[in-house]
């Protein structure tokens, strides 16, 4: 006789930090009795996996949400919010890789026209490409700049 496996096995994992970002960003609905807005937080802070934890954590988690939340890059927020359980210092690493990945590829396309807007005579054109080389460099050390800031924290 075949065995059924736990209904936990199959059940989707929640992501905790999205999980905030719903409850942090959930406001009052016009047509909504403060009754109604207080049971829909409850309702979505069951998933936020609340701990008992030190200031310090609280601190840190806090600073780390914010971090994802708040990043320009969709597709850094992206891959951070693919995992769930990671702390600030591994939330900046990983998004300090991912950034210079991007600025990297950014770096070969930006060469890629270098070399052939060479060929022109066009000098406007051939200023505006090693501008945007320029600005993908101060990226790289404006993320390398957060990175040991958050060291010292």
């Amino acid at each position: 006789m075949m065995k059924l496996r736990s209904l936990k096995t199959y059940r989707k994992q929640k992501n905790p930090v999205f999980a905030r970002h719903l409850l942090a960003t959930r406001g009052q609905r016009p047509d909504e009795s403060l009754a109604e807005f207080l049971q829909a937080l409850s309702i979505l802070a069951k998933d936020c996996v609340f701990k008992d934890v030190t200031a310090a954590q609280s601190k840190e988690e806090f600073i780390r949400d914010i971090f994802k939340n708040g990043l320009s890059s969709s597709s850094i927020r992206q891959r951070l919010l693919e995992h769930a359980d990671l702390d600030l210092r591994e939330a900046i690493d990983l998004a300090d890789s991912l950034n210079m990945a991007q600025n990297q590829s950014a770096t070969y396309s930006s060469t890629k026209l270098l070399y052939s807007a060479s060929a022109t005579t066009d000098r406007r054109e051939l200023d505006d490409l090693n501008h945007q080389v320029s600005i993908n460099k101060r990226s790289a050390v404006v993320a390398s700049t957060f990175k040991r800031f958050a060291e010292r924290q």
